[in-house]
């Protein structure tokens, strides 16, 4: 991992260094020859070539490797600032400047397309979130490495053109490393793309139609314009206070030198641990947030002021600095983490799209914007105001999008390859022929396609009701009861007296019966067998086939019932139901009212297995202690599907513990995005199937788990003087263990157990009490 950050930091370094070099000579020279009037012309062009330039660039991407696409794209880079710095250098063809103003901002979104697209195939979503902002950070280094370069060389290079030659040196640099990058990781980053096939979620258009593609450039394109406008503010304000070109270079190279020390400082010292505390949600809305109250600020400050006032200058380059700050330490990091859940078809497409494409066109419609400010004759005030008024629908868009990620996120981890379409009364000899087929299953399949209140009455289903096949029997008497009049009531008996009887198949029929023909009638009932009977496939399906009815009911009897096992069973069906639910029943308890007295279990039965020496008599309480972990597993998994479904807890267990791809990170990733981080990383813990006994405590370690020793965890395993263990198999364990770690004084803690109702606890500590004898003969009770 490290080694591929690195690579990935490099490319950014490179590519700060490169856009420093450019934009401080380009600005410099273009604000003098033709002014912030000229800025919008550039926007609208760079506008036009970006939407060019992002079709062109899915185009390659369609036909090359990435490493490939990036050494076009470089190269192409460093032979436009060759020819620029040689037509102004020996053509004193200042027009050039326009040119190289609008390649700076198309050569960020470019750059960070090639590495991110990059870091998606190198780095899963845990580790985007963790790391990206590092690599980020290299390119604030290399911007503020660039600019303080600039500012510096400006004087002895006779002026900012020949910092040109000097940027097409470091151009040439990055191309190596982009190049190094291929070679070093040839599978992820120098195989050519597969042949584009049809895709549920492609469509056939030259842009992805996802959703939370849509969102996410809406997203971009306000962070982008947001972004330029704040640019537009400061270089406008710069170029009325410095209007002599070298001074104006000299202020550019120290201005973005500051701005990105102060983007480092932030993203080393706060953005990691910020984003990974606040999540993906967090990333998102943190710059608007932030950009809405400062520009609030900034507003109050110019009207009070005026827009000539040091003070206004001031407060719009703190405002540029913390913007850029937040992009690079937040902003950035969320987008591209952003784009993990989309499946993996789409995402090379929709990061071109979003940023190559979305970033432009920003720029296009910041043009048309300064341009009606001119028209109007207004003043960079009137650009605070409505920067204020974009930041602000920037902070809605941060919503959706979130909303978005969270649901590509869940659909990335949960979906099926197909999902069962029920059977309709949509061809009637289909179904005449089933129902009058010889094979009772075609019966009962025939009789469940058949909607309830549809064309067939009760007056078909007379014939079945004396059936001898006791499915087709229940099946038809459960449709009976459901489509009401005369033969209802003999229905409901003939059902009751089914589930009370003795017979185990006519109860398993009349389950089906149920499960076929739903209706409301059955839900009290059905609940009644849930609390009474152990679990079972006809249960289970009858239940599911009553969920939006059967929810609310059950959630009732679970706030009113504290008999443990009913509520295991209550909340195993209340999981079952879910999964055809749109969303979550209301009333449920919280999910930590469960979660943390598990994770406080699985904690404590850990570190008293990890107490236990390698003696083999202490094996059985190893293993049992293991056992309870899988236990309470097994307990929180039930819990957490009544909140989302047993189907979709069943895909994030397999998932954490996938060995191939990156099922395991995204697994991890939505139970935060569900539950948040902190229950997200403990439910990871519990879940987990394969994760290492010394990794789950240490997740769950702390105030749960007290640092005793092996006797003091014995000694509690079997006394249990809190009633926090409750298990006699433990118990009987623990007894077996406490002479080899208690020896002798095992005697007392073993004692008041030899009479214990449980008959293994018992024999167990009349055992355990003859080995805790000295002499090793029979105790005495």
């Amino acid at each position: 991992m490290r080694s591929r950050v690195l690579l990935l930091a490099a490319q950014a370094c490179l590519l700060g260094l490169c856009v420093s070099f450019l934009v401080v000579p380009a600005s410099a020279l273009f604000l003098a020859r033709y002014g912030a009037e000229g800025l919008p012309f550039v926007y609208l062009a760079v506008a036009v070539l970006g939407v060019a330039l992002s079709r062109g660039l899915r185009g390659l991407q369609a036909r090359l490797s990435l490493t490939a696409v990036a050494v076009c794209c470089i190269g192409a880079y460093v032979v436009l600032v060759a020819a620029g710095w040689a037509l102004l250098r020996f053509g004193d063809q200042t027009w050039v400047s326009a040119v190289l103003v609008g390649l700076f901002p198309l050569a960020i979104p470019v750059g960070f397309v090639l590495v991110g697209t990059q870091a998606g195939r190198l780095l899963d979503v845990r580790a985007m979130k963790r790391y990206f902002a590092r690599i980020v950070a290299g390119f604030s280094l290399g911007f503020a490495v660039g600019g303080a370069g600039a500012a510096f060389l400006t004087g002895p290079l006779g002026g900012p053109v020949d910092l040109l030659l000097v940027d097409a040196v470091v151009g040439v640099a990055f191309l190596g490393a982009a190049v190094a990058a291929g070679r070093t990781f040839p599978t992820e980053l120098a195989r050519h793309p597969e042949p584009v096939v049809e895709h549920r979620n492609l469509s056939s258009g030259p842009a992805p139609r996802s959703p939370l593609v849509t969102v996410l450039f809406g997203y971009q394109l306000l962070s982008a314009a947001v972004t330029q406008l704040l640019d537009y503010l400061v270089w406008e304000r710069a170029a009325y206070h410095f209007p002599d070109p070298s001074d104006l270079a000299r202020f550019q190279g120290y201005f973005g030198t500051a701005i990105n020390v102060v983007a480092l400082a932030f993203v080393f010292l706060v953005a990691g641990p910020l984003l990974v505390r606040s999540g993906e949600r967090g990333g998102l809305a943190a710059n608007p947030l932030v950009v809405v109250l400062l520009l609030a600020v900034s507003a109050v400050v110019g009207l009070v002021s005026g827009a000539a006032a040091m003070i206004f200058f001031v407060v719009l380059g703190v405002q540029q600095v913390v913007h850029i700050a937040l992009t690079d330490g937040m902003t950035r990091s969320a987008i591209n983490t952003s784009y993990q859940a989309l499946e993996a078809p789409v995402r090379l497409r929709a990061q071109t799209v979003v940023e190559a494409a979305g970033v432009p066109v920003a720029l296009g419609f910041v043009g048309v914007l300064l341009l009606v400010f001119r028209i109007a004759h207004l003043d960079v005030r009137a650009v605070v105001v409505v920067t204020l008024v974009l930041s602000s629908a920037w902070l809605v868009l941060a919503a959706a999008s979130y909303r978005g990620y969270r649901h590509g996120v869940l659909a990335q981890v949960t979906a099926r390859p197909w999902e069962p379409v029920d059977l309709v009364e949509s061809d009637g000899d289909a179904v005449d022929a089933m129902l009058h087929s010889d094979d009772p299953r075609d019966v009962v399949l025939a009789l469940a396609a058949v909607r309830q209140g549809g064309s067939r009455s009760c007056v078909e289903l007379a014939p079945l009701l004396e059936s001898a096949d006791p499915y087709v029997r229940m099946v038809a008497v459960c449709r009976a009861v459901g489509e009401g009049g005369p033969a209802a009531p003999a229905g409901e008996h003939t059902w009751l007296a089914a589930m009370s009887g003795a017979d185990p198949v006519v109860r398993d029929a009349a389950l089906a019966g149920c499960a076929a023909g739903p209706h409301p009638w059955f839900v009290t009932r059905l609940l009644d067998e849930v609390e009474s009977a152990p679990p079972s496939a006809a249960l289970t399906d009858a239940v599911r086939a009553h969920g939006p009815d059967l929810a609310p009911v059950a959630v009732q009897r679970l706030s009113l019932t504290e008999d443990r096992q009913v509520r295991q069973r209550l909340t195993r069906a209340l999981g079952v139901v879910r999964d055809d639910l749109a969303e979550t029943p209301a009333g449920l308890p919280p999910l930590s009212s469960e979660l943390d007295p598990r994770a406080a279990r699985v904690a404590r039965a850990l570190a008293a297995a990890d107490s236990l020496g390698s003696e083999q008599e202490l094996e059985p309480l190893r293993r049992g202690l293991l056992e309870d972990v899988t236990r309470s597993a097994d307990a929180v998994a039930e819990v957490l599907a009544m909140y989302h479904g047993h189907r979709r807890v069943e895909r994030v267990i397999a998932e954490l513990g996938a060995t191939v791809g990156d099922g395991e990170s995204m697994a991890v990733e939505l139970l935060e995005v569900l539950e948040g981080r902190r229950a997200g990383v403990r439910l990871a813990a519990v879940l987990d199937p394969d994760l290492e006994p010394h990794e789950r405590l240490a997740v769950l370690d702390g105030t749960h788990a007290p640092r005793q020793t092996a006797a003091d965890w014995v000694a509690e395993l079997v006394t249990d003087p809190d009633g926090r263990w409750s298990d006699p198999w433990l118990r009987a364990c623990a007894l077996h263990a406490a002479p080899t770690v208690l020896g002798t004084a095992a005697a007392d803690v073993v004692r008041p157990w030899c009479d214990d109702a449980d008959p293994v606890v018992a024999e167990t500590a009349q055992a355990a009490l003859g080995r805790s004898r000295p002499d090793g003969g029979p105790g005495t009770p």
